[in-house]
C-alpha cells in the first residue's frame, strides 16, 4: 500500500528557471512525438517505443536537454494523455526519506534542496515526486511513498451505515444523522463576481489583467482547499466509526447536465467524497460498497417494501406510504434502503 503526501514548496530563482525550461521542453517533446506519429494515437505508441534511440541521436550534447529527456521519457504515457499545456511533471526517485514536523527542506534530484511547508511526517521509500505550478503562481509538491512500517487498520466497531447524498443535506445516514451542505462557493460568489467585473475592464495580456487572474485563481484555490478539508475530515470520521459503508452509485456528469441543479452538483464534491471513502476503507481495512443506480432507494418503503411511483417528484420530502400508512422522511428512507440492499449484495446478515 502506498501513501501520498502533498504540501506547498518554495523554489528559488534557479529552480524556477529549471522548472519552466523543463515544462517548455516537454511540451516541445510532446509536439515532436505527435508529428513523428503517422496515425495518432496508434502511431504514437510506436514512436514512444523507439523514443530512446530517436533522442539519443537528436540530443547528444547539451546537458540540460539530456536531463529533460531523462525526465520526459519516464512519463511519456501521462504526457500523451494530456490535452492541454503541461503545468507539472513527475520524476522517479526510489530513495529513502524521513520527514518530521520540523522538516523544512527536501533534497530532490534536479532541484537540490527545496523548501517546503505543511509536510506531514512520514518515513519510507519515496517512489516519485511531482512538482506543479498552480494558476495563482505558487508551487506544490506531491510525494508517492512506500511506508517503512505498514499503517495498522482501525479498530473494528461492528457497525454499518447507508449514505444518501442529496441537495438539501450533503449526507443523510441510516442512523438519522444529517450534514448540511457547506456553502464554500456561494460564500465567495460575490467576490468572484467582483473580480470578473474588474477583469472585463482590463486589457487582455496586460499587467493588471494578469494580476486579476492570479487573484481569481487564488480565490478558487481557497474554495477548493476548504472543500477538500471538509471532505477529508468527514470521510475519515465515517471510516473510523463504521466497518461497512454503503452508498448509491452516482453519474455526476449526467446529473450536472440538469440546468436546475448543475451548479449544486458540480460544487458539492460528491464524486471526490465517494472516492475518498473507497480508498480510505481499503487503506484502513474497512468495507465500502456502492449500490447500483438502478436500485429505487427513494421509491421503496423501508417498512413494507411497497414501491411508490409518486416519490419520483423530488419536491416531496415527506412521504406517506399508501400501502402501510406510515409517514417517513424521503432521505432517511433512502439511506435505510441503501444500507439493507448493500448488506444483501455483499452477503452481510
Amino acid at each position: 500500500m502506498y501513501l501520498g503526501r502533498r504540501c506547498r514548496c518554495y523554489l528559488n530563482s534557479d529552480q524556477v528557471l529549471f522548472f519552466e525550461r523543463t515544462l517548455r521542453s516537454m511540451n516541445d517533446l510532446y509536439q515532436f512525438l505527435v508529428r513523428q506519429s503517422s496515425s495518432y494515437p496508434v502511431g504514437f505508441q510506436e514512436v514512444v517505443a523507439s523514443a530512446h534511440s530517436v533522442f539519443d541521436s537528436l540530443l547528444p550534447a547539451p546537458v540540460f536537454f539530456k536531463q529533460v529527456y531523462q525526465i520526459a521519457l519516464q512519463d511519456l504515457q501521462e504526457l500523451k494523455e494530456r490535452k492541454k499545456r503541461l503545468f507539472s511533471f513527475r520524476v522517479p526517485l526510489g530513495r529513502f526519506l524521513r520527514a518530521d514536523p520540523s522538516t523544512r527542506y527536501l533534497d530532490l534530484p534536479f532541484f537540490g534542496s527545496v523548501r517546503v511547508r505543511g509536510l506531514k511526517p512520514f518515513e519510507g521509500k519515496v517512489l516519485s515526486f511531482c512538482i506543479r505550478r498552480y494558476p495563482d503562481g505558487h508551487y506544490g509538491i506531491s510525494l508517492l511513498l512506500e511506508p517503512l512500517v505498514p499503517v495498522p487498520p482501525l479498530p473494528r466497531t461492528g457497525k454499518c451505515v447507508g449514505l444518501d447524498l442529496g441537495f438539501l443535506h450533503f449526507v443523510t445516514t441510516s442512523d438519522g444523522d444529517r450534514l448540511q451542505i457547506p456553502a464554500f462557493f456561494r460564500e465567495s460568489e460575490e467576490s468572484l463576481r467582483h473580480l470578473d467585473r474588474l477583469l472585463s475592464t482590463r486589457v487582455r495580456g496586460s499587467r493588471g489583467y494578469r494580476k486579476i487572474l492570479r487573484q481569481r485563481a487564488s480565490l478558487f484555490r481557497e474554495m477548493k482547499e476548504r472543500r477538500d478539508s471538509f471532505l477529508h475530515l468527514y470521510s475519515k470520521s465515517l471510516v473510523r466509526n463504521y466497518d461497512w459503508i454503503f452508498a448509491e452509485s452516482l453519474e455526476i456528469r449526467e446529473m450536472a447536465q440538469n440546468r436546475h441543479h448543475s451548479r449544486s452538483v458540480v460544487h458539492s464534491g460528491w464524486g471526490q467524497f465517494l472516492k475518498q471513502l473507497e480508498y480510505k476503507c481499503r487503506f484502513y481495512g474497512k468495507t465500502f460498497h456502492t449500490v447500483a443506480r438502478s436500485f429505487p432507494s427513494s421509491q421503496l418503503c423501508f417498512h413494507c417494501g411497497y414501491q411508490n411511483p409518486e416519490t419520483k417528484d423530488c419536491r416531496k420530502r415527506t412521504i406517506t406510504c399508501p400501502h402501510c400508512g406510515r409517514t417517513y422522511d424521503r432521505d432517511l428512507n433512502a439511506a435505510l434502503n441503501i444500507r439493507e440492499q448493500g448488506k444483501r449484495e455483499i452477503g452481510l446478515s
